[in-house]
């Protein structure tokens, strides 16, 4: 009796691990100058953070910019699991609500470091305050949201080298986040249960680059610039060996079971921007179109396979799950206040697509996203550098409209808001 229970349960075993699909930094932004403009700087925006906007634009200044920033976002999610959502299996419900999600801190740093009129080194990096990255299991019938949650939390460091010739820009540079490495051992029979485990975090980095084409003017500039970064696909690898037997005075059996496994804790979409930026005097506009490649999304799985129940075992539930590729659309505007010189104001508008569009899948939910975003920036003082440059203050708040939609699944809406706060100084 023992051995055909403990066989069913173990065959009927299967998870998914909750994922950091995006990243705190792709989903608002990372500087306060860029957010306030729609974070559409693929061609021009915050020089400090060049190196996450567009590489290329480190050479849109001749001397060194420095900057450091706080930043908070608060979810005002809809749950999406409900009591229909429990099975059969006498798993306990999950204690887990995105309404109750807490909120994302984090700190920001950018720098731009000229290391001769027509070459440069940026730094542009997201350190989470709490923590550094979250693995979780979810039941198969359980839902998540594709870019909204509080376990998007990871570090987020991208270095880049650019280089200027006339009004041409090139910069080429390395994304670095981590991935999960490591073993697990498990046995279990009618008397006991016992598992072994180790989870190695290591780094793993992703190439990007860009290009810009800047043109000077007698009242300001033009530019074009476009980027491009490949997919990161943290995919995590763990070994395991699992030993499941009946054991008493009659025999004891071990079932040979492979637990195999498709972990993708952090998943970052292959993106590529065009952007346009022009400055006339005391204007500024920016405008950005991005696509992402959600497509190459593969659901994580962990499920169970061994020639014993092999028959028992069937196609993983979500093995399946697509996603649609989406477009992103920026604007930024910005106005240097002509009676008060030292101030300056932004606005930000964006639109992004869902990747939910046409797979009709729902185990993970993207809504449509509709931002605006406002910001100000001060010169508090001129800088003693030899350079001459000037200290900045600068805030910004955006808020995230999701547009709210029926699950079939369960009836219930989903959608919400998302309010992000940023603020920093530079030099």
């Amino acid at each position: 009796m023992y051995r055909i229970t403990l066989m069913v349960s173990v065959a009927s075993i299967s998870l998914y691990l909750d994922q950091a699909k995006a990243s705190v930094v792709d989903t608002y932004g990372i500087s306060p100058r860029s957010v306030a403009l729609g974070n559409a700087a693929t061609a021009g925006g915050d020089r400090a953070y060049a190196a996450y906007a567009n590489p290329a634009s480190l050479t849109n200044q001749d001397g060194t910019s420095v900057s450091v920033g706080y930043q908070l976002t608060k979810l005002n999610l809809k749950d999406l699991n409900d009591s229909s959502t429990d099975d059969q299996s006498g798993l306990p419900r999950s204690s887990y609500r995105a309404s109750q999600a807490s909120p994302l801190t984090g700190t920001n740093f950018g720098l731009n470091l000229a290391l001769s009129p027509a070459f440069h080194f940026g730094v542009a990096a997201y350190l989470p305050s709490d923590n550094f990255g979250q693995l979780s299991g979810s039941a198969p019938n359980e839902l998540n949201y594709l870019r909204f949650a509080n376990r998007q939390q990871r570090p987020a460091i991208y270095t880049a080298f650019a280089a200027r010739w006339h009004s041409f820009s090139i910069g080429i540079g390395s994304y670095y986040t981590l991935r999960a490495k490591g073993s697990l051992d498990m046995a279990l029979n009618n008397k006991a249960s016992a598992a072994r485990f180790n989870l190695d975090m290591v780094p793993v980095l992703t190439p990007y680059g860009g290009l810009q084409w800047r043109q000077e003017t007698s009242s300001g500039f033009w530019s074009l610039g476009a980027s491009y970064r490949a997919a990161q696909e943290t995919e995590s690898k763990i070994d395991t060996r699992l030993a499941v037997g009946a054991t008493g005075d009659d025999s004891s059996l071990t079932i040979p079971v492979t637990l195999q496994t498709r972990l993708v804790p952090f998943y970052d979409p292959e993106i590529f921007k065009l952007g346009f930026a022009l400055r006339n005097g005391s204007i500024g506009f920016y405008t950005s179109i991005e696509w992402s490649r959600w497509s190459g999304f593969e659901a994580p799985l962990v499920y169970l396979d061994g020639e014993d129940i092999a028959s028992l075992t069937q196609t993983p539930p979500g093995s399946n799950l697509s996603l649609d590729d989406t477009w992103s659309y920026r604007f930024g505007f910005a106005y240097q206040l002509t009676s008060f010189s030292e101030l300056a104001l932004r606005l930000g508008i964006e639109h992004h697509e869902s990747a939910n569009q046409s797979t009709g899948q729902e185990k993970v939910v993207d809504l449509n996203r509709t931002v605006i975003a406002m910001g100000a920036g001060l010169k508090v003082f001129e800088s003693s550098l030899p350079e001459g440059r000037s200290a900045y203050l600068d805030i910004c708040a955006q808020h995230s409209f999701l547009d709210e939609e029926r699950l079939t699944i369960t009836g219930s809406k989903v959608g919400g808001s998302t309010d992000t706060f940023l603020g920093g100084g530079s030099l």
